[in-house]
């Protein structure tokens, strides 16, 4: 036999601990663990009667072990355990701590759905430690930070060769496997060679004879086994505790079969089972006969992982939230709508602009760490967030657990729908979410710091994709696929199922610059008909259902509506001129005042019939156009008028009109947000054409006051479109314009009324309340609880990390979870005060300072008024004009 083959057959007698008998006795030749397997430990003291694990065993299964307290169990009854700095099975004995032998199931969001030929999988961290030591937060400031210390069952990377700064497997798997051994190689290799000297030898003896080399190997081979064991150290990957969170820390959970109560684990990273071998020692294998199979065990009590707090409950845990206004006979859905979220923008201009993400499959402080990664030390480098938070100073950087400087209600690229908070705002009534995708491609061309393609379709599939992660990594949090309270639908008719069965419904639409890749340079469209056709029939089976032709920059679809202000129009205008080689071009408004037009229904300054009618006004309006986009000169009189009175001469192209035919011949929804005065008269007069059984038009959308026309709002709220509002100013502002818009509409039981959060779309969340409003003394119960609007859920203050958030600490709304304490606060202090409401009550015309729940209910009723319209807009699929 050669030393090689001495060698390996020494490994085996390591790992596998194995015999060279004849007979099938055992005489077990016990050494240090080797590189497979987890540290050392002491053998186990004498058996002793087995315990009763203090929790009672429930059936589990691969979904169902989410986020609960799980032990291991072998064939052989023994616990996988953490011992002396690594990890061991043993058997539990009477005086064993519960929470040496106890794992916190982690799922990572990943699985795999179960087929005809293999179980359903699914991905863990097993967290068998986690310590933080809180600290308390000191006039605002939360000082000796604490992250947290987990431990994990994992495989370790000292050298960092393998993973990068955020814990992503960036290696070769053989690399691993040849670093932390593989204990199926070893075991088939040993099989070949006793086979063989068996087959080879008549009798016994020259199988005694291999035992006796095998022995003679280990004492000859022990001080070069050890030598090199001292030389490799710690820099190559072993099996045992991590500290980390990392993609060697996640394993694959499956039953061995669907009637089982057995499950394998292996490395989510090298394929290889966990197998504890006779000794109780841990190690990885390929393939495995024994020793890889587990019974899991439900735990009374662990160490949980890191996570944000929903700080909220049933008041009734019999009592789920509201669905219906009717709910005995189940009908018109009760809860309200966030017509306009980009809850996927963290992957907007590059993708490293919006600090943060929804979620992450390391957990909270991975999706909420530290910003320095996209906005530089202190946030030095973030000039995206400098201008648009007026943030020059600089920030912290630090995420969790202290969140000293944000999320906050005007820190606008620090990403606020972490999905906890958005679960928490589902809870106080939320139905309908509407995530709007995007992006700019000409300013992600610029940003020097980026990870994500530019092209626009390359961002629309990407935040596409993004979005139903988000919504397996809550069903997997939940119990496994359509379990989650998150569904993305396709149809109204899907969105009342989902919303029936306790969940909430979230809509896929557009709203980029170059929408379909269609930008215009010189006014010649940079696409095809051809061409918008197949890229909406993609868009669509992604699940988008909703579109903004135009969106900032003029495209070539129509016009967009200018920004008014000097803020980002500077930036605009510039990018503007550079997306389509031609400045933004402006004249005077059309009169306003007439309820059924614009003013603007000819365009006698067609851009492509330069020079335009009146030049001497063009010049004078462009030029009073640049000069409001300056900033104040900081003279105590600031001559500008402001930018809304200009319009843009550029209307809706014919192209234009060939997408809204192709998106009703979908059943798709149509915003016209951010479009021209111009375009958006002609685009409502084209969309007049189609009608249905009832004679009614087609609907369109304003989902977030960008029409710059009552006209038009009117005109949308006639036609049975909807309108949604921003939530903005004091307490009181927000729900005068629900009483208003109830106006608009006739008074109708539901039309639009939906909040326009546009969370992470470079806009501020609501500010305390208190701002500028009629009554500004007031906070919502916090010690106590507020309830939801319907009474079914008690809220308390939200925490996340050592942060505790609310309304009234200069921070307003600072991520999504806080609108249901922006509800309540309205509800309880939208009134007036007596001078201002004497005022209404003097003036019959008035639409201010009406009762709290007469606005509450128009919001309330916002969801069953959007799926109304989706619903109308739904049954033009494929009709014709008249």
């Amino acid at each position: 036999m050669s030393h090689h083959r001495i060698l390996e057959c020494l490994l085996v007698s390591t790992l596998l601990v194995l015999g060279a008998c004849n007979d099938g006795s055992s005489s077990r030749r016990n050494a240090a663990a080797p590189p497979a397997a987890a540290p050392p430990v002491n053998d186990d003291p004498a058996p002793k009667p087995q315990p009763t694990i203090p929790a009672p065993k429930v059936a589990l299964t691969a979904y169902t072990a989410a986020n609960r307290c799980i032990a291991f169990k072998t064939e052989d009854n023994r616990y996988l355990q953490q011992v002396d700095g690594g990890y061991r099975a043993s058997l539990i004995l009477a005086d064993t701590d519960p929470q040496s032998y106890s794992f916190y199931l982690k799922p990572t969001g990943t699985y795999r759905a179960a087929t005809e030929s293999a179980t359903a999988a699914v991905n863990y961290l097993l967290l068998s430690d986690y310590r933080r030591q809180a600290a308390p937060e000191i006039r605002g400031k939360v000082t000796n930070v604490d992250p947290g210390s987990k431990t994990l069952l994992g495989i370790s990377d000292p050298q960092r060769r393998f993973l990068d700064f955020e814990g992503n497997f960036i290696g070769q798997p053989g690399e691993v496997i040849a670093g932390v051994g593989d204990m199926s190689d070893f075991a088939t290799d040993a099989a070949k060679i006793i086979n063989s000297d068996s087959a080879n030898n008549d009798g016994a003896d020259q199988i005694n004879e291999n035992s006796s080399v095998l022995g003679d190997g280990l004492d000859s081979l022990g001080t070069q086994l050890e030598d090199g064991l001292a030389q490799v150290g710690n820099s190559s990957p072993a099996l045992g505790t991590v500290d980390e969170a990392s993609d060697l820390a996640v394993w694959e959970l499956s039953q061995v079969a669907a009637d089982s109560k057995l499950f394998t684990l292996r490395s989510a990273v090298t394929g290889q089972y966990l197998v504890v071998t006779e000794d109780g020692a841990l190690g990885l294998a390929q393939s495995a006969d024994s020793g890889h199979r587990f019974e899991l065990e439900r735990l009374a009590s662990c160490a949980t992982y890191p996570e944000a707090q929903l700080n909220a409950e049933r008041v009734d845990p019999n009592v789920a939230p509201r669905i219906y206004w009717d709910e005995d006979n189940k009908q018109d859905v009760y809860g309200w709508v966030d017509d306009h979220a980009h809850i996927t923008a963290y992957e907007f201009i590059g993708g490293r602009i919006n600090y943060g993400s929804t979620h992450h499959k390391f957990g909270v402080d991975h999706a909420l760490g530290n910003c320095q990664v996209n906005h530089g030390p202190n946030g030095s480098t973030g000039t995206v967030e400098m201008a648009t938070s007026d943030d020059f100073n600089g920030h912290e950087t630090v995420g969790w657990p202290s969140y000293n400087d944000w999320p906050r209600s005007n820190s606008l690229q620090h990403h606020q729908t972490y999905y906890r908070w958005m679960e928490r705002a589902f809870l106080s009534g939320q139905k309908i979410m509407v995530n709007l995708i995007t992006h700019n491609e000409l300013l992600c061309q610029i940003v020097p710091q980026k990870k994500n393609d530019c092209d626009v379709m390359a961002d629309t599939r990407l935040q596409a994709q993004r979005t139903y992660e988000l919504q397996d990594y809550i069903d997997m949090q939940s119990g496994g696929p359509g379990k989650g309270w998150f569904r993305v639908v396709g149809s109204p008719a899907e969105a009342r199922q989902v919303i029936d069965a306790g969940k909430m419904a979230v809509v896929l639409g557009i709203e980029v610059s170059k929408v379909l890749n269609c930008g215009e340079f010189m006014d010649e469209a940079e696409c095809t008909r051809a061409q918008i056709e197949e890229r909406l029939d993609e868009v669509y089976d992604l699940g988008v259902r909703l579109i903004f032709p135009v969106h900032k920059f003029d495209n070539a679809f129509g016009g967009h509506l200018p920004h008014s202000g000097f803020a980002l129009g500077p930036i605009l205008s510039v990018g503007n001129q550079a997306e389509t080689g031609h400045p933004l071009e402006v004249e005077a408004c059309g009169d306003d005042s007439d309820p059924d037009s614009t003013g603007l229904e000819e365009n006698a300054n067609d851009p492509r019939n330069f020079p335009p009618v009146g030049i001497v006004d063009y010049l004078l309006a462009n030029f009073e156009y640049l000069v409001n986009q300056l900033p104040p000169s900081g003279q105590s009189f600031d001559p500008r008028t402001g930018t809304d009175h200009l319009c843009n001469i550029r209307g809706l192209t014919p192209l234009g009109e060939f997408l809204l035919d192709r998106l009703v011949e979908r059943g798709m929804m149509i915003d016209l947000d951010h479009i021209s005065r111009r375009a958006s008269e002609t685009a409502m007069n084209h969309l007049a054409q189609y009608k249905d059984a009832q004679n009614r038009v087609f609907p369109v959308i304003s989902s977030h006051d960008w029409t710059d026309s009552q006209a038009l709002l009117n005109r949308i709220g006639r036609d049975g479109g909807f309108i949604g509002r921003f939530a903005r100013d004091g307490r009181n502002n927000w729900l005068e314009r629900l009483t208003g818009m109830a106006a608009r509409y006739d008074n109708q039981p539901f039309f639009g009324g939906g909040i326009a959060s546009d969370v992470n779309g470079i806009a501020n969340l609501p500010k305390d309340p208190r701002t500028n409003a009629s009554v500004t003394d007031g906070e919502i119960d916090y010690e106590q609880g507020f309830l939801s609007y319907d009474g079914r859920v008690r809220f308390k203050r939200q925490v996340t990390g050592d942060r505790v958030f609310d309304l009234y600490a200069e921070r307003g709304v600072a991520h999504y979870g806080l609108y249901p304490d922006y509800i309540a606060d309205a509800q309880q202090f939208g009134h007036c005060n007596a001078v201002d409401q004497a005022k209404a009550n003097a003036d019959s015309t008035s639409l201010a300072c009406r009762p709290t729940t007469q606005a509450l209910d128009v919001f309330f009723r916002s969801a069953e008024a959007y799926l109304r319209m989706w619903e109308r807009a739904a049954s033009f699929r494929s009709v014709t004009t008249n």
